[in-house]
């Protein structure tokens, strides 16, 4: 019977696909792992009335000025969808959202550690070594 011309147009397609991508997958893989350490956390600090939240080379910046509110919360990444960012890799990176803090972003290493700030509209979520010594500092901080 051999083979028809739709599985021959596939079987072509699949072939043509993995010679583009199969040399680049290497580098495609290894751009994702070092976009995903680039964005990883690396810790914590408060300095002139913000919160940094530490990259390798970089931090993003919270003004402390601005907080509503600051808990401990070790189930806010539980149920949460992730819309973009790194669910895994290098920890829990990205935009999420789930039913309790609605969409947050996440710099979080370590779930059960997880400590909820919000800023206003923003809302975000870290895991801090000590999360009851990183809410006490932050709450003194604004005193």
């Amino acid at each position: 019977k051999g083979i028809t011309a739709g599985a021959l147009v596939r079987l072509i397609g699949a072939a043509v696909l993995v010679a583009i991508v199969l040399p680049w997958l290497h580098v495609i893989l290894l751009g994702a792992v070092l976009v995903a350490y680039v964005c990883s956390v690396q810790g914590y600090a408060i300095k002139d009335g913000q919160l940094l939240v530490l990259h390798p080379g970089w931090a993003s910046r919270y003004r402390l000025a601005d907080l509503a509110e600051v808990r401990i919360d070790s189930l806010a990444i539980k149920s949460s969808i992730r819309l973009f960012g790194s669910g895994g890799l290098f920890g829990f990176i990205g935009i999420f959202r789930n039913s309790l803090l609605g969409r947050f972003q996440s710099w979080v290493n370590d779930s059960s550690r997880a400590v909820m700030l919000r800023f206003g509209d923003k809302t975000i979520v870290v895991s801090p070594d000590d999360p009851e010594a990183f809410e006490r500092t932050v709450k003194a901080s604004l005193k």
